[in-house]
């Protein structure tokens, strides 16, 4: 409806498919085992969490990602990347430093000079967990690459909305979402 209304632009939608791999199924088994034990004490929400986890930090999608950059790299300008972990992130920035070395992170620790940076074109890409789900206005922002989704859509809905912002520097910008996707789901 806001893009309807000229309040947001229009964007275009990626997802990559990824499959788990056989340690990633068990682990996804075991937290379904230990849910359906008669003596569980994890309830279902917690269940979902761990296996949520697993997912946000699939190994298949490094190389999915490695291999769509290789010919798509003009989408790390401007952009976001959710992860799940630092320690995820630290994986995504060995494959983007093949391609640029303007980009930065904004993780708890990191200031808001990382942040500032991004608005400013003074780097291309900006690598975070949760930080900048919301209230942040880079109407610059061109691409959301989400590696990591929350359960909560509002939030998904959240990040995919930090690049659908209007620029008016740019009258004809087209936002980009690039997701992953179980090809086994």
């Amino acid at each position: 409806e806001a893009i309807k209304k000229g309040i947001l632009v229009e964007f275009d939608y990626e997802a990559l498919e990824y499959t788990l791999s056989d340690d990633e199924k068990e682990k996804l088994r075991k937290i379904n085992a230990i849910l359906n034990a008669p003596d569980s004490n994890m309830t279902k929400e917690q269940a979902f969490i761990k296996m949520a986890n697993v997912r946000k930090e699939a190994e298949d999608k490094i190389p999915a990602f490695r291999k769509y950059l290789s010919d798509n790299t003009e989408l790390l300008k401007n952009s976001i990347i959710f992860v799940n972990s630092k320690e995820y992130g630290d994986q995504v920035i060995e494959v983007i430093s093949q391609y640029i070395t303007d980009y930065n992170t904004f993780y708890d620790e990191d200031n808001d000079e990382n942040l500032q940076k991004l608005r400013d074109g003074k780097i291309q890409c900006l690598i975070t967990c949760h930080r900048v789900s919301e209230g942040i206005d880079i109407k610059a922002l061109n691409t959301v690459v989400l590696f990591a989704s929350n359960v909560d859509q509002r939030e998904t809905i959240q990040r995919i909305g930090r690049t659908l912002r209007i620029d008016d520097k740019l009258p004809d910008k087209r936002a980009f979402v690039l997701d992953f996707c179980d090809a086994n789901a």
